[in-house]
């Protein structure tokens, strides 16, 4: 009950497997287990384990995350993939930058004063999220109209973080009242942005319109509705919440160690010779952009807790430990990818480890914040592309990010909650332009 109040589960499991080890009981027939070699064997293409009814909580919605099984998995994932093809990628990148140039005018605008990272990286996914998810201009960088959006999307999470360790409490859970209203108001804006979508024509492509696509050629049952809404929610989610989160962890670092900066104006600067964006050739020489991106994504995975499964019924064994039949077990990203078994130093920020110095990571497996295999995250390449391009465009235009006064990013540390996706509380920082 404390970890429902507080929402902090990520944080509090951290702590009991160090106290306890790599196997904690956390509920009748439920496990959380540190162990990078639990990785193939649970969440693999070829692992013999699969969804439990944890992921039943959306029902009658259903979506690519949340489909139990595999081959319609697989089939709705080949819909997914129309949307993410090399050509679209380009395409979707050549947006971006619009949207990464009115992140800068803004922040031009508020230079030398303070500003809410937090919210202000939520309006910069938003917008680029409802132009290329939904095709539609939610303008949340020059305007207040639309920011109750993630406002919205916020209370309609915050319970969903809670079971992620514990499985068995998302169906008592689902039926407080307090998450009920929220998932409510959530699934009808959802519903409105797709009744939107289809009325709308449009020769610009987004995801939504592969979706819809797919959609126009079923027999337009219930069920196939629910699948298209259903995947507009993940969109929605998926291609918002989490980078927004991954770029004020990403700032709070810059802000942290001005050193950073340093290190990537030194990089860029040269490779971007007077363009405003990378090549895509150059992307791989970026060395320490990725590798700040990357550090970023391991401290602070965006699902901190990880992603449930159900044992089959002869169970499994990992690292000589019997797991029997029917047990739920969740594999805990953010104690794992902490874990000074898989990684030295692993609570510092240090992103040279991911090019000149492999040897502060000890296991390249225990690195599981996409997830693996065809669960792994499908608009992968275009969140890269996105937090890549704002990077860059901050080194061009910016001397500098700093904390603001009173500000130290502790309470981003200590307080961010866990709705499944990461729940970030206010960092105030302040940029420096050139």
């Amino acid at each position: 009950m404390r970890m429902i109040r507080k929402s902090d589960n990520y944080l509090v499991m951290k702590k009991l497997h160090e106290k306890y080890g790599p196997i904690i009981r956390t509920g009748p027939g439920n496990l959380s287990i540190n162990d990078a070699a639990a990785i193939p064997i649970v969440l693999s293409n070829e692992a013999k384990c699969f969804k439990g009814p944890w992921y039943d909580r959306s029902l009658p919605l259903v979506n690519l995350h949340t489909v139990r099984d595999k081959k319609a998995h697989d089939a709705r994932r080949k819909v997914f993939t129309k949307a993410f093809t090399p050509t679209a990628l380009r395409d979707y990148e050549e947006r971006v930058f619009v949207h990464c140039e009115e992140f800068v005018r803004q922040m031009k605008r508020m230079s030398g004063k303070p500003f809410d990272a937090s919210e202000w990286f939520k309006y910069f996914a938003f917008d680029v999220m409802g132009d290329l998810g939904l095709g539609k201009e939610f303008h949340m960088m020059t305007s207040d109209t639309n920011r109750w959006i993630p406002v919205l999307l916020e209370t309609s999470m915050a319970h969903v973080g809670p079971s992620s360790p514990v499985p068995w409490l998302a169906p008592i859970l689902h039926k407080l009242p307090w998450a009920g209203r929220g998932s409510r108001a959530w699934l009808e804006f959802v519903g409105s942005q797709v009744k939107q979508r289809t009325e709308k024509s449009s020769d610009r492509r987004d995801i939504l319109s592969h979706l819809i696509d797919a959609y126009n050629q079923t027999p337009k049952k219930d069920i196939d509705y629910q699948w298209l809404r259903g995947d507009t929610r993940l969109t929605i989610v998926g291609g918002s919440d989490t980078t927004a989160a991954t770029l004020t962890f990403l700032f709070y670092h810059l802000a942290k160690d001005p050193l950073q900066v340093a290190k990537l104006r030194a990089e860029l600067e040269p490779l971007l010779n007077g363009k405003l964006a990378l090549d895509p050739k150059d992307v791989s020489k970026a060395q320490h952009l990725n590798g700040v991106i990357q550090e970023s994504l391991r401290l602070h995975p965006a699902i901190p807790s990880g992603f449930p499964r159900v044992t089959p019924p002869e169970g499994i064994t990992i690292s000589g430990t019997y797991i029997p039949g029917g047990t739920t077990i969740v594999i805990p990203l953010y104690a794992m990818q902490h874990d000074e078994v898989n990684y030295a130093m692993a609570e510092e920020f240090i992103p040279e480890r991911w090019y000149s110095r492999p040897e502060l990571i000890k296991n390249r497996d225990a690195f599981l914040t996409w997830n693996i295999g065809t669960n792994g995250c499908i608009g992968r390449a275009l969140a890269l592309a996105e937090m890549r391009n704002l990077v860059t465009y901050f080194i061009q235009n910016f001397e500098a990010v700093k904390f603001a006064p009173g500000e130290d990013g502790t309470n981003l540390i200590t307080h961010t909650k866990d709705h499944f996706t990461l729940g970030v509380t206010p960092l105030h920082l302040i940029f420096e332009s050139k």
